[in-house]
């Protein structure tokens, strides 16, 4: 119980000292989360991190493929890291330092760009309780921060 005030009182701090993103109630665990970016050239970039017994795995998927097909997109895995639970724990504190829980609810669009970028995300945090943003060349405080976090994350050997 201390351990996770610690470090949720840590996360916190972080995320006031970088100002990746608002202060919002830190989360504990996540089970499952997927962040996609939609471009004006009809491309996907499909970040994923799985839960596992042992820690997590982070895919990044990067193409055009047939959402109602999963095989499919498998085709298009741009890199995949298995990580024990310091991968999962990098994760879980990127989500708090960037104010992720905050986020949920968000859509937003800026009918003014013509051509940009789209984002979903999905954290799913028990069978129950999933968090859901997204928008339309429209981001919520962090989220640059937090797609950062997810690519700086894959580029670690």
């Amino acid at each position: 119980m201390v351990r996770r005030t610690l470090a949720a009182l840590l996360a916190a701090l972080t995320a006031l000292l970088t100002g990746c993103g608002p202060a919002a109630p830190a989360l504990s665990q996540f089970q499952r989360l997927t962040l996609s970016l939609t471009g004006s050239m009809a491309n996907i970039r499909e970040y994923e991190v799985q839960r596992t017994d042992d820690g997590a795995v982070l895919s990044l998927y990067d193409g055009w493929w047939d959402r109602e097909d999963p095989n499919d997109r498998e085709t298009y895995l741009a890199r995949r890291i298995s990580g024990g639970e310091d991968l999962y724990q990098a994760v879980l504190d990127l989500l708090n330092e960037c104010g992720v829980s905050g986020w949920d609810g968000f859509s937003e669009s800026d009918p003014n760009v013509l051509d940009g970028e789209s984002f979903s995300l999905a954290v799913e945090l028990s069978p129950e309780r999933t968090i859901t943003a997204h928008g339309s060349n429209a981001w919520p405080d962090g989220y640059h921060e937090f797609y950062q976090g997810l690519n700086a994350l894959l580029d670690t050997p």
